[in-house]
């Protein structure tokens, strides 16, 4: 039989397994929600956001009101 002290390593891998089990699961079923809500975009919508210059953030960023300052 297994004492305390060898009882708790099975039960704390046990618990990490179902962790894990429980979150596969889940993490499916959330990307399974997501493809049925998702439409793909038309090609002019994937030429719009090819022609759209990218964001510039940071500190560094220089926007409108920064410059007129």
């Amino acid at each position: 039989m297994l004492g305390v002290v060898g009882l708790l390593p099975v039960l704390a891998g046990a618990a990490v397994v179902a962790a894990l089990c429980g979150a596969s699961s889940g993490w499916t079923r959330v990307e399974a929600w997501q493809a049925a809500r998702s439409v793909a975009l038309t090609a002019g919508e994937e030429a719009a956001v090819a022609r759209t210059p990218p964001p510039i953030t940071g500190p560094g960023a220089r926007t409108a009101d920064r410059v007129a300052r």
